[in-house]
Formats: C-alpha cells, sequence, structure tokens
C-alpha cells in the first residue's frame, strides 16, 4: 500500500484541510515575539482573572531569559521546570527557548527519586519549581542557589493576592528553614534584570533540541523525550488548521498541564503564535473549573474523557451556559461511544453548537496527530492524519504494512516526530525506523485499525500501560517498588475499569511469610499494612499513579514461562 494514500485518502472528501503546511525556519519564542509585534495589546493569558497582554508577556519573558543568562544558563543548557498551569511556566518556558537553552518539563507530583532520575538524565543544573517543592531537588545535592522558587501570589491579581498572602499566613506558611532559605524566590531572581533588547536575542536553530518531556517505556524507567522547536510548532500550526475553530481573541482553557505535550502545545503555544487567550488552571476541582468556566466564556476546550465524565456527573456543571463554544476536543484516551454520545447531548443542553472530537496523540509527537475533522466525526474513532503526518497499520514487530480493516501497530511519520530518547540510543533504535520508502516512521506500540477513509480508531497497547485521568502509569514502575519493600515478596499492577477515571490503579501483593495478619482484608492490621505501604512507595511513585486499591493475596498465577499471568488476573477482576 503507498505510504501517501495510507497517509490521508479521506482529503478527496474532505479538502479543506491542507494536506502541507508551510512551516517558518524559526524558534518557538520567535513565532511568540512576531505574535507580541502583531497583536500587542490582545491578551495572552488570564490567570485567576489578572489577564496579561501579548506585549507585557513578551517583555517578562525577554527579561526572565536576562536573569536566566546572568545565572550562567546559555545555549544547550538544560533547566527543569517544575510547576503547574501558571504564569511563570509560561514565561520560563518562551526565555529558555530565546537563549537556545533547552526546558525540561516534569510533574510537580513525581515523587523524590523520580526527581533524581530526572536530574540525572537531564544534567540540569538549574531548577524551577514552587515553593515547598524544593527538598525534591536538594536531597540531590542540587545547590540552593540554583534552585529557583515561585509562588502563585507574583502572578494574583492585587486583591487576591493578599488574601492568598493571609491564607497561607494561617497555614504556617511562613519564612523557610534551613537550605530552603538559601533557594532564590522569583522576585529575586527577576530583581534587576533588565529585559533583553533584539540586538541581544541569539539566532537559534529551530531543528536542535528545544524540550524535553517526560513519559516511561516499557522498563518503567521515566524516558526523555527530545523534542525540537520546529516539531512544537509544527504541531501547533497542525492544530489550527485541523481544529477549524480558531478566531481572533479566542479563549482556550489550559487545563492541560503544561508539562504534558498535550498542555504545551495544544493549550498553551498554540494560543501564543497565533494571538489566542490561554486561561490557565493550575489544578482541577470541579467548583473551581467550573467558576472559570463561566467567568471567561471561554471558546475552546481540551481535555482528557476523565475531565468530561465529572462536567456530566457534577452539579457545579449543571448549569453552564456553553454558547460561546466553538470546539471541544478529547486525548489522552479513548472516548466511549456512551460518553461522547452523553456529552455531545450536554453541549446541545447549554447551548453549544459543536460536539466533542476525539483525538490520538503520542508524546513522541509531541503530541495529537489524528483528529475527527470538523463535519465529519466518526465515533468510535479517533480521527484522520492532521496536515503533512502520515500513519499506516503493520503487523507488530516488522514493517511489513497490513491491508485497510486489518488490526496492527500504528506507525507514523511527520514533522512533529521525536528526536530520540534523551540517554537511551537502544530505546530510540526500537522506536524510529527508517523504512523502505526512506522515511523514518514512530513505531507508537498501539494497536489500532485504519479504514478505507482514513479513520484510525483505537483498540489496545501492545505494553501494559494504565491510563488514568488521562495520565499514563506504568504497572512495572510501580511494581519495582512494591516489590522492594522488606515485606512484599511478589505484586502484580493492573488497571481496573472506572467510571470516572476510565482507569484505576490497583495492586495484587503477595506478603513474604504468608497472609499473616491481613488475612481478613476488612482488619485493622490490614488497614494499616495498606497505609505503610503506600507510604513507603510515595516517594518512588507520583502521586496519580499511587495504587488506589492494594489487595494482599496467597499467590500470583503463572505463565507456563514462570511469569505472572496478567491476562488470567485481569479475567478475574472483569468476572468480579
Amino acid at each position: 500500500m503507498d505510504a501517501g494514500l495510507a497517509a490521508r485518502p479521506w482529503l478527496k472528501y474532505y479538502g479543506h484541510v491542507p494536506a502541507h503546511i508551510d512551516y517558518p525556519e524559526k524558534g518557538m519564542y520567535a513565532l511568540l515575539s512576531e505574535t507580541a509585534r502583531e497583536h500587542p495589546k490582545s491578551f495572552a493569558l488570564c490567570f485567576e482573572g489578572k489577564r496579561t497582554r501579548f506585549s507585557e508577556l513578551d517583555g517578562q519573558v525577554r527579561r526572565c531569559a536576562a536573569a536566566f543568562r546572568r545565572a550562567g544558563v546559555g545555549p544547550g543548557d538544560r533547566v527543569i521546570v517544575c510547576l503547574p498551569n501558571v504564569p511563570q511556566a509560561v514565561v520560563c518556558v518562551y526565555a529558555l527557548n530565546l537563549l537556545g537553552a533547552v526546558f525540561c518539563l516534569v510533574h510537580p507530583l513525581s515523587g523524590a527519586n523520580e526527581m533524581g532520575h530526572y536530574l540525572t538524565l537531564t544534567k540540569s543544573r538549574t531548577v524551577v519549581t514552587m515553593k515547598g517543592l524544593e527538598g525534591k531537588f536538594l536531597q540531590h545535592g542540587v545547590p540552593p542557589g540554583s534552585v529557583i522558587l515561585c509562588d502563585v501570589s507574583h502572578a494574583l491579581p492585587p486583591a487576591k493576592r493578599a488574601l492568598y498572602t493571609m491564607a497561607q499566613a494561617g497555614k504556617g506558611a511562613g519564612r523557610p528553614r534551613g537550605e530552603a532559605r538559601a533557594c532564590v524566590p522569583w522576585g529575586a531572581f527577576l530583581k534587576g534584570a533588565d529585559p533583553l533588547a533584539a540586538e541581544e536575542i541569539p539566532e537559534n536553530d529551530p531543528h536542535a533540541l528545544a524540550a524535553i518531556l517526560f513519559s516511561a517505556g516499557t522498563t518503567g524507567r521515566m524516558k526523555g523525550i527530545r523534542l525540537s522547536g520546529y516539531s512544537i510548532n509544527a504541531n501547533a500550526m497542525q492544530t489550527v488548521e485541523m481544529g477549524r475553530c480558531t478566531f481572533p481573541g479566542l479563549k482556550v482553557v489550559a487545563i492541560i498541564p503544561i508539562f504534558h505535550g498535550f498542555g504545551l502545545s495544544v493549550c498553551i503555544h498554540t494560543a501564543m503564535i497565533y494571538g489566542f487567550e490561554s486561561v490557565l488552571v493550575p489544578q482541577f476541582s470541579e467548583k473551581g473549573f467550573a467558576r472559570v468556566l463561566r467567568s471567561c466564556s471561554p471558546n475552546v476546550i481540551a481535555g482528557v474523557p476523565t475531565l468530561f465524565e465529572k462536567m456530566l456527573r457534577s452539579k457545579a456543571f449543571s448549569r453552564l451556559d456553553l454558547s460561546t463554544l466553538t470546539g471541544v476536543f478529547s486525548g489522552g484516551d479513548v472516548v466511549s461511544p456512551s460518553l461522547k454520545a452523553r456529552f455531545d447531548r450536554y453541549l446541545i443542553e447549554r447551548g453549544a453548537h459543536v460536539e466533542l472530537r476525539e483525538g490520538y496523540g503520542t508524546t513522541e509527537c509531541v503530541t495529537v496527530n489524528v483528529l475527527n475533522p470538523e463535519g465529519a466525526v466518526r465515533a468510535g474513532t479517533m480521527g484522520v492524519s492532521m496536515p503533512d503526518m502520515m500513519h499506516k497499520i503493520v503487523e507488530p514487530g516488522t514493517e511489513r504494512e497490513l491491508p485497510y480493516g486489518q488490526e496492527g501497530e500504528l506507525c507514523l511519520t511527520g514533522p512533529t516526530v521525536m528526536l530520540g530518547y534523551e540517554g537511551d540510543e537502544e530505546a530510540t533504535a526500537e522506536a524510529l525506523r527508517v523504512h523502505a520508502d526512506g522515511r523514518t516512521w514512530l513505531h507508537t506500540g498501539d494497536i489500532c485499525v485504519m479504514d478505507e477513509d482514513g479513520y484510525i480508531a483505537f483498540r489496545q497497547r501492545l505494553k501494559r500501560m494504565i491510563v488514568t485521568s488521562g495520565y499514563n502509569v506504568y504497572p512495572s514502575q510501580v511494581e519495582n517498588a512494591l516489590d522492594a519493600l522488606p515485606w512484599v515478596e511478589k505484586s502484580c499492577v493492573l488497571g481496573v475499569p472506572d467510571p470516572v477515571k476510565g482507569s484505576r490503579v490497583k495492586a495484587l501483593v503477595v506478603l513474604r511469610g504468608g497472609l499473616g495478619a491481613s488475612q481478613d482484608p476488612a482488619s485493622e492490621s490490614a488497614r494499616n499494612l495498606r497505609k505503610r505501604t503506600l507510604a513507603a512507595i510515595r516517594e518512588d511513585i507520583a502521586g496519580y499513579a499511587l495504587p488506589q486499591e492494594i489487595e494482599f493475596v496467597e499467590s500470583l498465577p503463572e505463565t507456563l514461562f514462570g511469569k505472572t499471568d496478567v491476562q488470567k488476573l485481569m479475567e478475574r477482576e472483569a468476572a468480579r
């Protein structure tokens, strides 16, 4: 089958989306700067009601870049940015790109040992994080003077800033102690730094490494995914062309975190280079998110299925006016036909004239690369290839392309594909392969099927990854932490269906010496052992990956090859 035909056969039906886009040979900051010159008074960011214009944002970025340069950060240097969706995170990303440095985005809820892995892998010497998280880095030898601490109060409007300061004081959040005192507060970091002038801004290669985002592999160890600024720019431009729902002044709600490719590219970078306003939401709560939707009258919501399920279930979202919406997109996990049907009705009942459009993405190509086209959504599919992206289905473990309608491994190629995995040539060679057509194809590890119109449907993952609330959880990583405990003989981690999260993490644990006091799962000793077990692995495992359920069992079934029979365990769970 010709790869071009496999890539975009649907164009013969929906030709309003271009097959090709001309991508500028510029870095991420260069495109933001152009937007600031063309739309200086347009709003770029909104955080807790405080709005920042593009001209102001550009000035903040250039000032932050000057501060980083003063701190010794230059081209090619790596800086860990461990922040939620707050203005400082956006400023740091573009400031580092301006300098030609590499921003390494990590999840603030990651365990302390995970932070050590990030530091070692990226060789970062500078960290930007939230006040209260500095200990996760200081314990790994990062000098306090290289840790920059952000406080959300700096980004709040005056009235909210005063309330926040009083609330923190009420919680006893006073002056930091010990080494934390020597960390650099955000205000002090910026103090005295004059915004870089145009002639001081270096010319950077857009194809060079710009970002490292993290995702785990088959070993359970977090992998650093190397992305160029060109690939992130390309993904943002593809998103706008495929989305077909944009206009000047558009407001997109950034509820997906910036450390996720989906959040970085779709919710923030797309807005920054097209003059849209990104409404930053640092953490999800039903009442808080409903308040944001009510106050900002958004035009675009991009989220994971869990978000839309919660909007259907919570009374907080029952009386919203969503008539301003021009696009609603879902990624991160499969949207069930039931959820799509229910959410589409929900939208209509609240005045919206759009439907939920599912897509597919992977951090190895920034994020979304397949999307259901406007006016041609097919429920049960992830959609079709975005501009300049090509997809095909191959026989797993090979490069042999399969006919339409046959299930196999999804492979893709295009301008957004990663440069490789940081420090892991073997994994890079396994994922990126040059096929007979001379193109480098990314082997996704996902089993999918493509129909004759190019619509792709997801079937299952080749690897045992669990997706819970849109986050990827790798069982082997959790199992490694559990098996390292002195009272654990063996463990197996499963994804159990959950009506809200999609899947929840469950651990089956065999204790050393037998069940002992935990024979009665409701006993106090069993409850205490569960708490003790969770507390013991909390430093190694991100909060969202911690098991929501731990069951102590006498043994785990094994295959003929002596491995845990995961399939049998999943069948047992399904039969319960």
